[in-house]
Order: C-alpha cells, then sequence, then structure tokens
C-alpha cells in the first residue's frame, strides 16, 4: 500500500482539488482499491464525496489523532494506494500524516506567499524524514514567475515536471463532485492531472507505477530539478578549446553530454547551448565517449534554462496532441 499525502501551510494552495483529482483519476485507471482520507477539519474532501455521484473513491473522514489508526485499517483492508489531504495548519495531526506518508506533495501557486509558506512545510517533512515533491499549481511554463519559482524550490527538493495550468473547471467540476477529466472538457488540465498522477506514481514507488504488480519505496537517488531527455547540438568549451557534442539528458542541475575527446573529471568547461547562451559547469563524472555536468551558475541563468527547458517540454506535449 502506497501513502501519498498533500500537505501545505499555505490556504489555496490546491491541496484538496489535487487529491480529490489524483485519487479519481488513479481510480479510473485500474488502482484498486483507492482511499481517501480527509484530515483537514473542514472536510472539504468529504463534501466533495458527498457530491459525487460517479463510483469511487471512498473517503474516511478522520481527526488527526486517528490517522495512524485509518491507515492501518486500509491496509488490512488490502487498499492499494492512500491519498491524504491536510488542513493548513502544522500541528501534531499533521505531522502525524506526515510521519506516515510514502511520499507528501508539496501543492504551490507561483506566489511570493506560497513559496514562503513552502518553507515551513518542508522544514517539518525532513525533519521527520519523509521525502517530498513540490507541485506547481496555477502556473504556465511561458512566465518568469513560474520559472523563477521553479528555479526557488529546486533548492529545497524535487520538484514535478508537470505543472498544473489555472482553470476555473476545477473550481466548477469540484462544485458538483466530479473531476475535469469527468466533466468530458476539451481544457488542458485533464491531461495535466493524468501526467501528475504519472509521475507521482513513479516518484511513490521508485519507478514501478502504482498498481504494476510490485510494492516499491520511493527512489532514493531523487533528483531536485526537472529533467528532460533530449538530442541537441552544443559546443563545450574546456582548456581552451571548443568541440561540438550533443545534450543527451538536462535539467536546471547538471546535463549528460556525449562527444569525442572529452575533459577529465573536475575539469571547469563551458556549453553553449541554442537559446540558453553559454553555461559554466564542471565535470562530475567521465566514461568513454560521455561526461556528466553540474553546472555553475547564477540565478538569473538558472532562471532562463528553467523557462527554455519548460518551453521544450511544452513543444513536445504539443507536438503529440491530436488534432480536433
Amino acid at each position: 500500500m502506497q501513502v501519498l499525502a498533500f500537505a501545505s501551510v499555505a490556504n489555496g494552495a490546491g491541496k484538496t482539488t489535487l487529491a480529490a483529482h489524483v485519487a479519481a483519476h488513479a481510480h479510473r485507471g485500474g488502482v484498486a482499491p483507492v482511499a481517501m482520507i480527509d484530515a483537514d477539519p473542514r472536510g472539504a474532501l468529504s463534501k466533495w464525496r458527498e457530491l459525487r455521484s460517479q463510483p469511487g473513491p471512498a473517503v474516511i473522514d478522520v481527526d488527526g489523532a486517528d490517522i495512524g489508526e485509518a491507515i492501518a485499517g486500509l491496509r488490512g483492508e488490502n487498499a492499494e494506494l492512500v491519498v491524504i489531504d491536510t488542513p493548513a495548519e502544522i500541528d501534531a495531526g499533521i505531522e502525524r500524516v506526515i510521519a506516515l506518508a510514502d511520499l507528501v506533495a508539496i501543492p504551490v501557486r507561483p506566489s511570493q506567499y506560497d513559496l514562503k509558506a513552502a518553507g515551513a512545510t518542508v522544514e517539518v517533512v525532513e525533519r521527520l524524514g519523509r521525502p517530498h515533491v513540490f507541485v506547481i499549481n496555477g502556473g504556465s511554463p511561458q512566465t518568469d514567475i513560474t520559472a523563477e519559482a521553479v528555479a526557488a524550490l529546486a533548492q529545497h527538493g524535487t520538484v514535478a515536471t508537470t505543472i498544473v495550468p489555472s482553470s476555473s473547471e476545477f473550481g466548477l467540476t469540484m462544485a458538483y463532485g466530479r473531476t475535469v477529466a469527468e466533466a468530458r472538457t476539451q481544457d488542458p488540465p485533464s491531461s495535466e492531472i493524468e501526467r501528475l498522477w504519472d509521475y507521482l506514481s513513479t516518484r511513490l514507488t521508485g519507478g514501478a507505477p502504482v498498481g504494476g504488480g510490485e510494492e516499491g519505496t520511493c527512489a532514493k537517488d531523487s533528483r531536485r530539478f526537472p529533467r528532460l531527455d533530449v538530442d541537441q547540438p552544443a559546443h563545450l568549451v574546456a582548456k581552451g578549446r571548443e568541440v561540438p557534442c550533443t545534450v543527451n539528458d538536462i535539467s536546471a542541475g547538471g546535463a549528460l553530454i556525449f562527444g569525442d575527446d572529452l575533459p577529465a573529471v573536475g575539469d571547469a568547461v563551458a556549453i553553449d547551448i541554442f537559446n540558453v547562451g553559454r553555461l559554466n559547469a564542471e565535470v562530475v563524472h567521465r566514461s568513454t565517449n560521455r561526461i556528466g555536468l553540474k553546472f555553475v551558475i547564477g540565478a538569473r541563468q538558472q532562471w532562463t534554462l528553467v523557462r527554455h527547458l519548460s518551453d521544450m517540454i511544452e513543444a513536445g506535449r504539443t507536438a503529440f496532441e491530436v488534432a480536433p
């Protein structure tokens, strides 16, 4: 059984909406049984379930003090996935939830308020030694503030590669006990929720999707920055020489480079990437025809790189969209 908790001390970060959408999507995708626990005294998740006419997932309304007993009961009932909604206050109850979670998803809207609130949540998560991931909610890869939020959050933990867009469809569907996928609209949030669940599922199990038949643990080699597999020509500058190379795997923290006559581990280098510019880096590992780079760059360059990666991800998604 995997336990996924949505937690944030920021009011309006989107914990309840994302918890409901992720749980419902997992249920429709064949994960069974899926259970939701409403640990928020406001009971928003329970109210959503009361309004719901579609089957599953079930919601258990519990006090924070009873969270351990509720999870134990669900484990005894062979629940495959438990999704927990939490209050916006750090207290003993939310700490119990976090301590029992296999993964804590921290929704963050791209605003100064949410970024500050995320710091308070991370302090608790790290003190309790639980893995966590930030989920940008209500953002757009094309905006500076979203790119800046990703860059800032990446200093404190892993950032989900999926950015959940701002859309009135979330509020409208939640008010009727539904999700954006069940509303059958052409609005983008439906596909983004699917991608978010795919991402969280692999994080929960260390690579195997939830429901794949093997129970795992959250990957221990989690990376702080969103990564992108690419095949992009570039130029590497090392010890006064400029050599052509190919960027094969890149994030805002580093890149995997293929080429000939590459520099050695520990060498200071620079790499020129189209639409990004020249990035200083250090070689941190090397094999016959590839090297791993760790970028040594400032915040402004990092934001530019994050924007570039976000644009590339978005372009890739658009390329595979089926025309109406």
